[in-house]
């Protein structure tokens, strides 16, 4: 049997990556960096403020990319659990031994729910126009987010100004739809021309990069833990963390991706990514990894950005890899910190514009998809739960 698996295993792996091999183009190496703006704000905020380590925090970014795009071959996203994040950022009720706590903790109750068929059960009860309306309200608050980004520069003209947000996404939206132009990868590498104009000037005193040597990218996590960390880290992060992770992060997921995909709808199932997202927490956090799950804003960034396969976010598992194992984690921090926020605010408003038109979409699919034949009778409440769902997640 653990020959017949193994060869099973193997024979898979081979498939997979000679069938992610063949997905190369332009459009997928775009469609990796459009998931950025959403990563880059929490990881150099969480790392700045002490939460994580930034080293082993990208490397395991970059490995969990690495297993996602081979498991599903879509640009599945890997992204940090907002909830805990946001807590940790925001109130003084989490440390950093207490977010992975956290971390753990969420990642066991929905493994639990992934391995028991629990997921199931919650999606049976929860009407579809509520995750329709999850996805609206991350996508307004994407928008919101960056145009908050773009508003933190203090000038219309300069490197990081709003006009370079402006032109940003005149650029991007003009060529969208081009596959043979990587857009957001253009727009990536010139926000890292200006981050490192900008650290080469200031940011060593002399010129220079600060770095704090090549640390090991892999840290043992769970020594110094003590029960009044998992204690702060159940009630102030893993309670706010499950609905969300649940919701969007597995239920709201899936459903984008067989919107996005129909063809791979056997692919991709909400019991294979609750179990995967509980997998890589259990494992990562113990090892230095920040609490991270899927989400449906990551998808639809990836998906307007040119990505269709499993190749952009295995590309880009292997850049995050690369840069963890190169720099030390004091220039990794020093040059995302001034990664300019006109262009990450860009990056992130497009993105949820496109979850927001998918996630109203999906309202409009519901009703024409039930067996009532009224249709103006269907819409209203379908829209108002979807909009309400919205609010709340808004």
């Amino acid at each position: 049997f653990y020959f017949r698996a193994m060869a099973a295993l193997v024979a898979f792996l081979w498939a997979r990556t000679r069938r992610i091999c063949s997905e190369w183009s332009m459009g997928e190496i775009s469609g990796a960096m459009g998931d950025l703006g959403t990563l880059l704000p929490f990881i150099v905020a969480l790392a700045k403020d002490g939460f994580i380590s930034i080293g082993p925090a990208l490397f395991f970014a970059g490995v969990f990319n690495v297993t996602s795009g081979v498991q599903w071959d879509m640009p599945m996203p890997v992204q940090p659990m907002k909830a805990i994040a946001t807590v940790a950022l925001t109130t003084s009720f989490l440390n950093s031994r207490s977010v992975l706590c956290a971390g753990i903790l969420t990642a066991a109750t929905v493994a639990t729910l992934g391995l028991t068929r629990g997921i199931e059960f919650l999606h049976w009860i929860i009407p579809m126009p509520v995750v329709s309306g999850i996805q609206v309200g991350l996508g307004i608050r994407m928008i919101h987010k960056g145009f908050k980004l773009a508003g933190k520069t203090d000038t219309w003209i300069g490197i990081d100004s709003k006009l370079t947000g402006l032109i940003a996404v005149i650029a991007t939206l003009s060529l969208r739809g081009n596959k043979r132009i990587p857009t957001a990868l253009i727009v990536f590498i010139v926000g890292l021309i200006i981050a490192a104009v900008i650290v080469g000037t200031n940011g060593g005193g002399d010129g220079s990069f600060p770095n704090d040597g090549k640390s090991s990218p892999i840290t043992w996590t769970l020594s110094d833990l003590t029960a009044e960390d998992w204690r702060d880290g159940f009630i102030h992060g893993t309670i706010p963390q499950v609905p969300l992770t649940t919701l969007n992060s597995v239920i709201a997921v899936t459903k984008l991706a067989h919107d996005l995909y129909p063809q791979r709808r056997s692919e991709i199932s909400r019991v294979g990514v609750a179990s995967a997202v509980g997998t890589m927490n259990l494992f990562g956090c113990a090892l230095g990894a920040m609490p991270m799950c899927h989400g449906a804003g990551g998808l639809a960034a990836q998906h307007s950005f040119g990505a269709r396969g499993g190749l952009s976010i295995v590309f880009l598992g292997f850049c995050k890899m690369l840069v963890a194992l190169v720099f030390g984690g004091a220039a990794i921090l020093s040059l995302l910190s001034e990664f300019p926020d006109a262009i990450l605010g860009a990056l992130l408003g497009i993105s949820g514009l496109e979850l927001a038109v998918s996630g109203f979409k999906g309202v409009n699919d519901f009703v024409h998809t039930t067996s009532d034949n009224d249709i103006s009778r269907k819409f209203r409440p379908a829209a108002l739960i979807c909009l309400l769902a919205a609010g709340t997640r808004g």
